[in-house]
């Protein structure tokens, strides 16, 4: 590096020509220029003088000007020559830096290579001894696999033998109830056909003998009628000729005086004699017709009086006949009618069992197909999961929670000999029927812990021992078929009926037979869950050690690269590792801040709730942050008749504070009067109930004050009453709903900045307290309700659950 390249050399001439040759600086202005460089005229008047010194005044500040302005470009060539200097200084001393830090950082980087290089051999060394274990162990879990297949596909043999002979039986019953029905229909068609044809041919009888009494009868009539016929003729015919006899007679008679009278009249009228002949001759013509007439007469009412005789009589007689058809009619109808409802209510009953009989029969084909489905699902997810277990979970598929109780050391030994002994009962079982399968479960089931220990660990605790057995088995189908059969023998096989499995609908316990209770069927699948929820638990938590040694190492870093790094967030930092002025500064601030915000809280006098954060301060110096703690101070002095409240239950001391208040406080501010009026044991129920921030409840208040308004007839004000009531309603209901908010959320609440002030999380009050606030709102809110009108009621009781359900609702909607 050159020197001139470091500094600046002063320019050595200082008098002489107006510009330095050397660095073209212009030199200093003489006010005192040599006699020689004036032309003083001798004989000059004084206003030419004037003029002269004038100009030549003009001349100078230009030339002072002119070298000012000289000299400004010459310093800055020079401010800009240097920047490039110290450019190009800064360039040069970050590459020696960067080859001094490589060269370091290259013998770190071989140290480390060397270590870690022998750490992967020992490791490459570890991981092959543990590969050819694992070999070895994946060929017995090999075989252990074939094994449980053979002894699962025997079990699903028996299930489905069991189920199609349920179908068959099934089917077999309704064969023989379609038997059944088919029988008592064809019986009852064949009783109502027989009946139908019996009364058919009484119906037929009961008509010819009818038939057969009508026609004596109306024989009997016609020759009664024939005889009084006869009778009637023979009678008249009779005093006919009597009559008949004596008018001749009487004619005679009267001819005979007609026949002197009319000789005697002929004699003294012969005009009148023509004439009463002529007339005689009419009367003759007269009389026969009115004998005729009078004989047809006579005929025509002897008729009217026999056939209205004879109507009378058939009228009797056909009046009592057809009232006794009438009343058999009836008979049979109401029979018939009966018949009828009968039948279609037998038809209407076996019409509904048939369709309930097809919709249990759909519905048994539903549900067997879900089943099915669903067990085929399970065995998809069990094959799955089965590429994810560990080779101890594929060894000892049944984790016991022992190992969870006694330590990795002891679950390792168990399980290497559980391993052993499972080896050595899958050989004995392949050789003698699958018999060791009970054994090992019940090894496996032998030492359980107790249930507070499961319950610490927060487990589902195990069945008692007496009935471990049957419960582990999963299902009672499942162990009588897994025990009754041996692993490696056909299901055509079994040579005697002892060996045979035992099928039944609840679970057995294979070894004493006795019946496990239904709750304990799931006992294995429980344990292999509560193994996996202590493999998530243990991830969670080394999860979480991870993440927190993630975040200090990266802590180190940026501590590390601002002390190495210069920029505008370092610079601005109080605790800027850059400057260092003494030993004790930090700790110097660091007290004094602390001593800062104590007096400031001793001040408050209730003025933050408890357990107030820092806020997100912006204050770009420490004299920034000095100056907003004095007027902070300044502000808390004037606040006079505050009442003392409790201390602060956490003061976070911060090196930059503002005027504004912390975002966690929730407690009122100095100008709050219901704050400053209140006991200071009420403060935090008021705090509570948000009283300190009322703009929730004008937000339900003033909607309430408007519906009121508008439902008041034209030319009168709302009723007071009605006001002061739903204004005292809004408040209780929304101190009620803070309350629920605050119960449901008083452990989230810790967690978070803005909201770990508030009185439950902040400890100042207690859930119970909170619960006794709760239900004085709410019995108040329940009296003023009951001041309303039913629907009124119904609306505001309705409201309750909006009010305790939205704590709720936070945690899955975006309201």
């Amino acid at each position: 590096m050159h020197k001139h390249h470091l500094h600046l050399s002063p320019c050595p001439m200082r008098t002489g020509a107006s510009l330095c040759p050397s660095c073209t600086r212009p030199r200093a202005y003489d006010p005192h220029p040599h006699p020689e460089t004036l032309h003083v005229r001798e004989n000059e008047t004084e206003e030419e003088r004037r003029i002269r010194l004038e100009m030549e005044a003009l001349a100078a500040d230009e030339a002072e000007r002119r070298a000012q302005e000289a000299a400004r470009v010459a310093l800055r060539e020079r401010q800009l020559r240097e920047q490039r200097y110290a450019h190009l200084n800064g360039i040069k001393i970050h590459n020696q830096w960067r080859k001094i830090m490589r060269m370091a950082k290259v013998e770190e980087l071989r140290r480390e290579i060397e270590i870690l290089s022998q750490n992967h051999e020992r490791e490459v060394d570890r991981k092959d001894a543990i590969m050819q274990m694992l070999d070895r162990d994946l060929e017995e879990a090999e075989e252990q696999y074939s094994l449980a297949v053979r002894s699962h596909m025997l079990v699903v043999d028996n299930l489905l033998d069991l189920q199609y002979q349920r179908m068959r039986a099934l089917e077999a019953e309704f064969a023989a109830d379609l038997r059944y029905l088919e029988d008592e229909f064809e019986t009852e068609r064949t009783e109502i056909v027989n009946a139908h044809t019996r009364q058919r041919k009484d119906m037929g009888d009961m008509i010819a003998a009818m038939e057969g009494e009508f026609a004596d009868a109306e024989a009997e009539l016609r020759q009664e009628y024939e005889a009084q016929r006869e009778e009637i003729k023979n009678r008249n015919s009779e005093e006919y000729n009597v009559l008949k006899i004596q008018l001749e007679g009487i004619i005679e008679e009267l001819e005979k005086s007609f026949e002197l009278a009319h000789r005697a009249y002929l004699e003294s009228t012969e005009h009148r004699t023509n004439t009463f002949r002529t007339l005689t001759k009419d009367d003759a013509k007269a009389a026969l017709k009115i004998e005729r007439q009078m004989r047809k007469l006579v005929r025509l009412q002897e008729a009217l009086q026999h056939w209205r005789t004879k109507i009378a009589t058939n009228a009797r007689e056909w009046e009592e006949r057809n009232r006794a058809l009438r009343n058999e009619k009836e008979i049979m109808a109401r029979h018939y009618a009966k018949l009828k409802s009968s039948m279609d209510a037998f038809r209407s009953g076996q019409a509904e069992r048939l369709k309930q009989l097809s919709l249990a029969s759909s519905a048994s084909m539903d549900s067997l197909r879900g089943k099915l489905a669903l067990a085929e699902n399970i065995f998809k997810l069990a094959e799955l999961a089965r590429k994810y277990e560990t080779e101890q979970e594929k060894v000892l598929p049944f984790w016991s929670p022992t190992e969870a109780v006694q330590g990795p050391a002891a679950a390792a030994t168990e399980a290497e000999a559980t391993a052993t002994a499972t080896g050595v009962d899958a050989a004995a079982a392949a050789a003698s029927g699958g018999g060791a399968a009970a054994a090992t479960e019940a090894a496996e089931l032998g030492d359980e812990p107790s249930a507070a220990q499961l319950g610490e660990l927060g487990l589902r605790p195990p069945p008692l021992p007496e009935d471990a057995a049957g419960a582990a088995s999963g299902s009672g189908k499942a162990t009588a078929g897994a025990s009754g059969r041996g692993a490696g023998a056909p299901p055509s096989s079994a040579a005697s009926t002892a060996n045979k499995p035992r099928f039944s609908s609840f679970g057995l316990d294979p070894t004493s037979g006795k019946e496990v209770e239904e709750w304990d069927y799931l006992n294995r699948f429980f344990k292999r869950y509560n193994k996996a929820l202590l493999d998530k638990a243990a991830i969670d938590k080394e999860k979480a050690r991870l993440e927190r040694e993630n975040a200090d190492l990266r802590s180190i870093l940026k501590q590390y690269l601002d002390g190495i790094s210069v920029n505008d967030d370092v610079l601005n930092n109080p605790v800027n590792p850059l400057l260092v002025v003494n030993n004790r500064l930090q700790i110097t601030l660091t007290e004094r801040n602390k001593a800062r915000a104590a007096a400031l809280a001793q001040r408050a006098a209730g003025a933050a709730a408890a357990g107030a954060g820092p806020g997100s301060m912006s204050a770009v110096g420490l004299g920034a942050a000095v100056t907003a703690s004095l007027k902070q101070a300044q502000q808390q002095q004037q606040q006079q008749g505050v009442a003392q409240q409790k201390q602060l239950v956490e003061v976070k001391a911060v090196s930059r504070m503002s005027t504004h208040a912390p975002p966690g406080s929730t407690g009122p501010p100095a100008s709050n009067w219901l704050m400053r009026k209140l006991p200071t044991k009420l403060v935090p129920y008021a705090q509570l109930m948000r009283l300190d921030k009322p703009i929730g409840t004008w937000l339900l208040a003033l909607p309430c004050f408007w519906s009121i308004g508008l439902a008041t007839p034209p030319g009168h004000l709302p009723d007071p009453l009605i006001l002061t009531l739903f204004g005292t309603g809004a408040v209780l209901l929304r101190g009620a709903g803070c309350t629920v908010n605050d119960l449901w959320d008083r452990d989230l609440d810790k967690r978070v900045d803005r909201t770990k002030g508030r009185p439950l999380a902040a400890g100042t009050l207690t859930p119970r307290d909170a619960i006794g606030l709760l239900a004085l709102q709410l019995s108040l809110g329940l009296v003023i309700l009951l001041q309303l009108n039913d629907f009124s009621k119904v609306l505001g009781a309705s409201s309750l659950l909006l009010v305790g359900t939205y704590p709720l609702m936070k945690r899955i909607t975006y309201w």
